[in-house]
């Protein structure tokens, strides 16, 4: 039974029924899709879209104004005045602009911008870094719980059929009452496991498809199985050491380029803040004249003047304790985001390790005797040199075994996807 279990894995599982026609998703679309459609990805779009139009604010100047005045006279002096004669005046200033360029106030702003930049792509980049990981876990998830259905659906049927067997022997007097009740709870503990299978497999199509961002849900779902149905050979973790994948992965993790070009935003903003107690200075130009007509006006005037603030009440001090306390508590984010991406990559090693012995221990040991413990009781008890109560203990035994090597395999790759996250890489084929 255990080997034409193992043979009927297919690498296509189709997820719901009546759609035996339609393409499988690989593991490599799903990532795409994800990528294309999901939801904190496309939130972490936005949110650099954000950071760009800052940038663009941060590197805008003032606009110059324009005053114009006109009024009567209320008075005049000289031949040909009256009275309500127009007055016209007409004034421009450039804001400051000028002034914020040849200082360099508008390029440490533009500084503090761009780092804002870096650190929402890096945080998009890490975005995608979860997420990859996560479709890949989900997706040998949803894969492993379609496998629990087929080797449930085999369990029932051979269970069946033990308790067919032994309802006969028991109209022939061969077995007891007890017997049947005890292959009958077989039975029924098998139809149990399989509609827990597939309430499983349900579960896991759902969360596959909100990771991949599916209006229709799970609903059109099947996915192509490829190698994930097994461990497979990582020459590259093979000689991997847990020194050599965390120095790598602070050197990949895209959160620590992240937390870095916010430690660079913040020590720009100091550097702008600093540089604003400059005070500002405003080129200006004024235009007077008194009366339009032939008779009378009086000599245009134009003035040219220099307004700036005064900085003598205050000088920015709140704003800059503020800024130089942000800078500390972004290098304190960043000591302990580098301290994360170590715990994660220890952490990751740790499941890997545990996944590879387990694997072979599953492979080489587990499978194959639990499956000969099996077929040797059968045979005893055909014979009559084994009881029902040890027949079922070893069939119990052999489904057990079984269940846990698909646990196994999910395991093995989950280890594998939780390594590329935590070191930022790829690992897997």
């Amino acid at each position: 039974m255990h080997s034409v279990m193992r043979g009927r894995f297919t690498t296509t599982f189709l997820f719901v029924a009546g759609l035996a026609h339609a393409a499988p998703l690989t593991l490599t679309q799903a990532v795409d899709e994800a990528r294309t459609h999901g939801f904190d990805l496309r939130t972490a779009q936005l949110a650099v879209e954000q950071a760009r139009g800052d940038r663009l604010a941060a590197g805008a100047l003032a606009n110059p104004t324009l005053s114009i005045g006109a009024g009567p006279s209320l008075g005049c002096y000289g031949p040909g005045c009256r009275a309500g004669s127009p007055t016209l005046t007409a004034s421009v200033s450039e804001q400051g602009a000028l002034w914020q360029l040849l200082v360099g106030k508008r390029g440490l702003k533009l500084d503090a911008a761009q780092a804002g930049v870096d650190s929402a792509e890096a945080q998009q980049a890490d975005s995608r870094r979860q997420l990859d990981s996560l479709v890949k876990q989900q997706f040998v998830a949803a894969i492993t719980a379609e496998r629990a259905i087929e080797f449930s659906e085999q369990v029932r049927d051979s269970t069946a059929q033990t308790a067919a067997l032994i309802r006969e022997r028991y109209k022939a007097g061969a077995v007891d009452e007890a017997d049947v009740s005890r292959v009958e709870t077989q039975r029924f503990e098998a139809e149990q496991a399989l509609d827990a299978s597939r309430q499983n497999a349900d579960q896991q199509r759902s969360l596959l498809a909100f990771l991949l961002g599916r209006e229709s849900g799970a609903k059109d779902l099947t996915l192509e199985a490829g190698v994930y149905t097994r461990p497979a050979a990582s020459p590259e973790l093979d000689h991997a050491t847990l020194t050599e994948l965390i120095t790598r992965a602070l050197e990949h993790r895209a959160d620590v380029r992240a937390q870095e070009a916010l430690v660079k935003q913040a020590e720009a903003t100091v550097a702008s803040l600093e540089r604003q107690r400059v005070p500002d200075v405003a080129l200006g130009a004024t235009f007077a004249q008194q009366g339009l007509s032939p008779d009378f006006s009086s000599p245009p005037n134009v003035v040219v003047s220099l307004s700036l603030p005064i900085p003598i009440a205050y000088q920015l001090q709140g704003e800059l304790a503020r800024a130089r306390a942000t800078v500390q508590a972004q290098k304190v984010a960043l000591e302990k985001t580098r301290a994360q991406v170590r715990t994660d990559v220890e952490s990751a090693w740790a499941a890997f390790q545990a996944a590879r012995l387990q694997s072979r221990r599953m492979d080489d040991n587990l499978l194959r005797q639990a499956d000969r413990a099996r077929t040797l009781v059968s045979v005893q008890y055909d014979k009559g040199a084994a009881s029902l109560i040890e027949f079922l203990d070893a069939q119990r035994t052999f489904v057990a075994i079984n269940v846990e090597s698909l646990q196994v395999v999910q395991a093995w790759w989950t280890a594998i996807f939780r390594l590329e996250a935590a070191t930022g890489q790829e690992f897997s084929p």
